[in-house]
C-alpha cells in the first residue's frame, strides 16, 4: 500500500513540473514594453527547438528598457555616475 502511495506522490510531482509550462498571459506585461512579452511568447512557442537566438532581438530589447528604468532612477546611480555613463557601463560587454 505504501508503494502505491510513493509511485502516486512521484507521478503527481512529475505531473506539476511538466505541467506548469503554459503561455505567457499579456496582462502579466502590463506596463512593459511588448518586445518583453514578445520574447516570453517566442520562447513558449520555441519551447521544443534548441536554438533559441530567434527570440534574442525581443530579449535585448527587453533589456534595454529594463537598464533604461534603472539608470533613469537616481537612487540607483551611485556618486559621481550620470544617467549616460550608467548606461554606458551596463551596456558595454
Amino acid at each position: 500500500m505504501k508503494k502505491i502511495y510513493l509511485y502516486l506522490f512521484v507521478f503527481i510531482c512529475i505531473l506539476f513540473v511538466f505541467g506548469c509550462l503554459s503561455q505567457p498571459d499579456k496582462k502579466d506585461y502590463i506596463g512593459r514594453p511588448d518586445a518583453c512579452y514578445d520574447a516570453a511568447s517566442c520562447m513558449y512557442l520555441n519551447s521544443k527547438n534548441p536554438d533559441k537566438s530567434i527570440c534574442m532581438d525581443a530579449y535585448k530589447e527587453c533589456r534595454a528598457y529594463g537598464r533604461f528604468i534603472f539608470c533613469k532612477d537616481e537612487k540607483n546611480l551611485p556618486d559621481g555616475i550620470n544617467f549616460s555613463q550608467c548606461q554606458l557601463y551596463l551596456n558595454q560587454k
